[in-house]
């Protein structure tokens, strides 16, 4: 009584003197099954789910957003103007003017220039040459000769004044379902990724000027302790990064005082997030402790159902929203033997999906048979059931060792007729090529280690050769999006998809789409084609849309670039004193933020 009566007198006599009284700092810890892996630049260079999350934070002011209806619209809080202009090839050009004042989180000004830099560096060859992938933009003109270093001018982006530029979309790309995100651009601070490097534009397009190069590109994006891939140190989003610890996967941001606020104006009122890795057999302990307020994206059932138990006893709170993605085995399809669209379907005879889910998700999950997740508004849209449209595989290990024997693996070790044991197929050369499943496992991981326990002797029995390896996080991701050389040709993972689903690159059988986009290695003109069409149809053509949709949806349950096994409902769980939290209505815990206060 004597502290608090102190406090108020402390208070009184500020006030009277007319002395500040600083408000306490506002903290949030989200704690996260997913380890963020420092991708905080773009995905250019393969993200995860947290780092989707921390580039939501530090990121903003594109002059394309949606709202709460899931819309696309030109964001008028970054745009004060945009006109479009088609000329007589079918090529869009979209104007924007962006308003006065605009800052990045250190107060230098964010102007026309930097939505020009943020394209010409990510449609670069030196962008490729660092890692990443350079088709973020190949929807614009002059992309392929600007992207391939024939020249060092880009025709499809023009600098018209601080304040004024324009993006210029090749006829093929029109129609398109999402026509107005191919003119999204996110501005990137060339101040600090290309210092004392400029922005020239002439009659064939904008280049870079000064002292741009790869070497320098090295030094400011890849540099472990600076690089703006890990450490961006000036954004323009919400956030700003503080802080990030490689080995504890740990993150910490501070509220921007230069953003500009969402679509709707919104600005984050808590000062500081903390994002940070937790194991599921903690995660609960550290909300009850305080040591965590938010736990993102939850789906084992023990753990959502304890999590429940203490919901209703009001000792936290919680939220559910429906998954947009999907669990998987990933499969390396240019590989000698999951390549074999064969293989892949023995494969899916051999798992039970149902199976896995009753063991990790119970009734947070059901079966999905191709791409897609239940969150999806065409999955939600849809009234009939997908699993009467596309190709399933019931377990049938009968089936399994009759498309084995079919596709030749019909030997064993010796080169005898196969009885037991592991199969093995005669190659042109001559060789026994085994059928080995080499599974990079993530460690501590339940559903990883409930395929090694049980997955793999159903495979075994017809003849497989299963080869675990224990992988971290990281490494497994490096595998996975093809940035080493792949030793490994299965995995387990779970994705989501993006606001914009068009998987087209995701098929993709050209060799600038293999590794972070086309992570399957998939080489399937159907399959491609099928992607292309969807991606090609009016705005507004919600009917023409979902037919190629579902034509997608088959194919690639016939060809398996995948194996798809579940979706799921996702639970946040919190604490009482965070208030106006809502994930569901909002596209993550990242956006939410924003509308989110602290008693």
């Amino acid at each position: 009584m004597m502290k608090r009566l102190m406090t108020l007198l402390l208070v009184l006599a500020m006030l009277l003197t007319g002395t500040a009284v600083a408000e306490a700092e506002t903290s949030v810890t989200v704690g996260t099954v997913s380890r963020p892996s420092g991708m905080f630049f773009t995905e250019q260079w393969g993200s995860n789910t947290a780092d989707i999350d921390a580039r939501t934070l530090l990121h903003g002011m594109s002059t394309v957003t949606w709202d709460a209806d899931l819309d696309y619209r030109v964001d008028s809080k970054i745009v004060r103007e945009v006109k479009t202009r088609t000329d007589g090839e079918g090529n869009k050009t979209y104007t924007f003017k962006i308003r006065y004042n605009l800052a990045f989180s250190d107060g230098s000004p964010l102007t026309a220039k930097d939505y020009v830099f943020s394209i010409l560096l990510q449609s670069s060859p030196d962008i490729l040459a660092l890692g990443a992938d350079n088709l973020a933009y190949a929807h614009l003109l002059g992309y392929e000769e600007y992207a391939s270093g024939q020249t060092n001018v880009h025709a499809g982006v023009r600098l018209i004044d601080s304040h004024t530029f324009s993006v210029c979309i090749k006829e093929e790309y029109i129609p398109y379902f999402y026509e107005l995100t191919l003119a999204n651009v996110t501005p990137y601070p060339m101040a600090v990724i290309a210092p004392d490097c400029h922005i020239k534009t002439g009659t064939d397009g904008s280049w870079i000027t000064g002292p741009y190069s790869l070497e320098l590109l090295q030094e400011t994006i890849l540099d472990p302790e600076t690089g703006y891939l890990s450490h961006p140190s000036v954004t323009s989003g919400p956030y700003s990064l503080e802080t990030y610890d490689d080995v504890s996967g740990t993150a910490t941001f501070v509220r921007n005082p230069h953003y500009a606020g969402n679509y709707e104006g919104q600005k984050p009122s808590i000062d500081r997030l903390v994002l940070r890795e937790v194991k599921y057999d903690e995660a609960l302990s550290l909300l009850q402790s305080g040591e965590v307020d938010i736990l993102n994206k939850l789906s084992s059932a023990e753990i959502i159902d304890a999590g429940l138990v203490l919901a209703g006893e009001g000792a936290i709170a919680s939220a559910a929203y429906d998954r947009s993605g999907y669990g998987f085995v990933a499969l390396a399809c240019e590989d000698a033997v999951t390549g074999s669209t064969a293989v892949r379907q023995a494969m899916a005879h051999c798992l039970d999906k149902q199976a896995l889910i009753d063991a990790y998700l119970a009734g947070y999950g059901k079966p999905v048979h191709s791409y897609y997740g239940q969150g999806q508004w065409m999955v939600q849209q849809y009234e009939g059931d997908l699993a009467d449209v596309v190709t399933t595989y019931p377990v049938d290990t009968a089936a399994a060792a009759a498309l084995l024997e079919q596709d030749g693996w019909t030997l064993n070790a010796s080169g005898e007729p196969y009885a037991e044991g592991v199969r093995y197929k005669k190659l042109e050369d001559g060789t026994l090529q085994p059928l080995a499943i080499r599974f990079a496992k993530l460690a501590s991981n339940d559903a990883a280690q409930w395929l090694s326990d049980n997955y793999a002797p159903v495979l075994e029995s017809v003849g497989f050769q299963w080869e675990p390896t224990e992988l971290a996080f990281n490494e497994l991701l490096t595998h996975y999006y093809r940035q080493t050389e792949r030793t490994y040709n299965a995995m387990f993972l779970a994705t989501n998809f993006g606001m914009v689903f068009d998987p087209a690159y995701a098929f993709d059988t050209s060799e600038a789409a293999q590794g972070i986009y086309n992570t399957s290695g998939i080489l399937d003109d159907e399959l491609a084609q099928h992607a292309w069409n969807l991606r090609s149809v009016a705005p507004g053509d919600y009917a023409t849309y979902e037919q190629h949709w579902l034509q997608l949806l088959k194919r690639f349950s016939d060809v398996l670039p995948t194996l798809p096994i579940y979706t799921n409902t996702y639970y946040d769980f919190f604490s009482t004193r965070i208030q106006g939290y809502a994930p569901d209505a909002n596209w993550s815990w990242a956006c939410a933020i924003l509308y989110t206060t602290v008693k």
